[in-house]
C-alpha cells in the first residue's frame, strides 16, 4: 500500500513535472522566435549600412548595430537567466515534493512501528496467557491423576473389604 501511495505520488510529479516542460518549451519557443526577429532586423541594418553612400551615415549604422548587438546580449543574458531560474524553481519544487513524500513516509512509517510495538506486546501478554494456562492444565492435570490414584486405592480398599467379609 505504501508503494503504491509512493508511485502514485511520483506519476502525479511527473504529469507536474511534464505540464512544466511544455510550459517551459512555450517560453522557449517564444524567446527563440524573438531571437529570429532580432536576426533578421541584424540581416536588415547590414543590408541597409550596404546601401549606404556616404561613410557618416555608415557609422551611424554602425553605431546602431552595436547598440542592438548590445541589446542583442542582453536580451540573450535575460533570456539565459529567465531559463536558468525557471529549472530553479522546477527543481525547488521537485525538492518540496520529495520532502513532502519523504515528511508523509516517515509518518506512516511512525504508525507502523507503533502497530508493531502493540502488536509484540499483545504478543507478549498472549504467550504470557498461554504459558499460565498451560501450567494451571499441568497442575490440573496432576490433581485428576491423585484423584485417579485415591479412586484405585479406595476400589481396591473397598474390594479388599468384600473380599474379607466373604471369607
Amino acid at each position: 500500500k505504501l508503494a503504491q501511495e509512493i508511485f502514485d505520488l511520483r506519476s502525479e510529479t511527473e504529469k507536474r513535472m511534464e505540464v512544466r516542460r511544455q510550459e517551459y518549451d512555450r517560453k522557449q519557443l517564444a524567446l527563440e522566435t524573438q531571437q529570429s526577429l532580432l536576426d533578421a532586423l541584424s540581416q536588415a541594418i547590414s543590408d541597409r549600412e550596404n546601401q549606404l553612400e556616404t561613410r557618416e551615415e555608415a557609422f551611424s549604422l554602425r553605431i546602431q548595430q552595436t547598440e542592438r548587438n548590445e541589446i542583442q546580449k542582453e536580451h540573450q543574458h535575460r533570456k539565459e537567466i529567465s531559463s536558468l531560474q525557471l529549472e530553479i524553481n522546477r527543481i525547488q519544487l521537485l525538492l518540496d515534493e520529495q520532502i513532502q513524500q519523504t515528511t508523509n513516509v516517515q509518518g506512516k512509517v511512525s504508525t507502523l512501528q507503533d502497530k508493531i510495538q502493540s502488536h509484540e506486546q499483545l504478543n507478549v501478554e498472549l504467550h504470557q496467557q498461554l504459558d499460565d494456562s498451560q501450567f494451571q492444565n499441568r497442575c490440573a492435570n496432576e490433581e485428576i491423576e491423585r484423584k485417579k490414584h485415591e479412586i484405585n486405592l479406595a476400589q481396591r480398599l473397598i474390594d479388599q473389604l468384600r473380599s474379607d467379609q466373604q471369607k
